[in-house]
């Protein structure tokens, strides 16, 4: 079993197949809305919810300490998003006018791990959000804050599938 971003309602895998009209012949089992995944670490495990703001919400009940440092995380993250658009960085635009990607450009490139640093997280919170990040093949110390996008769908709070 797999899961695919982007494949519910409005998303890029569901415009691509309605533009090949095949929309109707591939569907699609939603995923569980209260924890499509789970992070299990020495007595201690965590589901991460479907919803980004449910997501961020949970963290913040799951780690008190580290609520300073989990909601500048999320305004980043949905600063950056803001940025660059559901459907990611337009280039053209951003060559064209690099001064509204403020946050894409100063934090985009910094690996996760040291944004993690930079915030003060706990190991444990850390661990949690960055328990996914295996899933592009790099570590936290390489992957980019910018991948970690894919923890926020586009619109709050939408259903992905």
């Amino acid at each position: 079993m797999q899961y695919l971003m982007g494949c519910g309602p409005g998303g890029t895998v569901q415009r691509w197949l309605q533009a090949l009209e095949l929309d109707s012949v591939v569907t699609f089992n939603a995923l569980d809305h209260d924890g499509y995944d789970r992070i299990d670490l020495p007595g201690f495990s965590f589901r991460i919810p479907n919803d980004p703001r449910r997501f961020e919400t949970d963290l913040l009940q799951a780690f008190p300490g580290d609520r300073d440092g989990i909601t500048e995380l999320f305004e980043l993250l949905w600063r950056i998003q803001k940025e660059t658009g559901s459907s990611g960085l337009d280039l053209k635009r951003f060559l064209r006018q690099p001064f509204q990607f403020k946050d894409t450009v100063l934090y985009g490139p910094w690996p996760v791990e040291r944004v993690f640093e930079h915030l003060g997280l706990s190991p444990r919170a850390r661990a949690v959000i960055a328990g996914q990040c295996g899933d592009i093949g790099l570590s936290p110390r390489e992957e980019p804050l910018l991948c970690m996008q894919r923890c926020l769908p586009p619109g709050a709070g939408s259903a992905t599938q």
